[in-house]
């Protein structure tokens, strides 16, 4: 039986969930995080794809992000886990899958629910029980955010559906009516 087809809208903030399969950590050491870290660079370049939070977990990865063209997040995915797949079976003389079945993606709809988004995925190491705080996670676009460090991975203007919003620790005084604060409680 073929599998349904996604749906998908062009101009959308998602937040993707892929899990490892059967439970495999598919991150064993640092570098396969910066590895898997350096695949999302190149191709959200490639793709047009914005990251606006990422969180890197042992046995899997959420991302909130932002696609113009709808096909194109698929394609991302895919190439970012094929790739990884290939680099991870390599260095640990595997084989087969290692993502169980296709990633999970669930549209943000209203602007609420990409900041609620960004806060869930960046808190989910403390919800884990990884660490005490989300800042201690070193595989999370928290650390990023809260510190103002420079990420390659981060978009850190969000525009979405014709409104520019900062999206930082620091509250900003709108210039535009269309510009909105953002105040994480942590």
């Amino acid at each position: 039986m073929p599998r349904t087809a996604r749906f998908l809208k062009n101009e959308m903030c998602y937040h993707v969930i892929a899990r490892a399969s059967r439970e495999v950590e598919v991150f064993a050491a640092d570098a396969d995080y910066r590895f898997y870290c350096r695949l999302l660079k190149k191709y959200k370049e490639r793709f047009g794809i914005h990251i606006f939070a990422f969180c890197l977990l042992p046995h899997d990865v959420h991302l909130v992000v932002h696609v113009k063209e709808a096909s194109r997040l698929s394609l991302f995915m895919q190439r970012v886990h094929q790739s990884y797949t290939a680099h991870f079976n390599k260095k640990y003389h595997k084989t087969g899958r290692l993502w169980r079945g296709r990633f999970k993606s669930v549209a943000l709809d209203r602007d609420r629910d990409l900041f609620d988004c960004i806060k869930y995925v960046e808190f989910y190491p403390v919800r884990s029980e990884l660490v005490h705080s989300p800042v201690e996670y070193p595989w999370s676009s928290c650390t990023f955010r809260i510190s103002g460090q420079e990420n390659h991975l981060l978009n850190t203007t969000i525009n979405h559906r014709d409104a520019v919003w900062p999206v930082s620790s620091s509250p900003q005084r709108p210039q535009k009516k269309k510009t909105r604060e953002v105040n994480h409680p942590y």
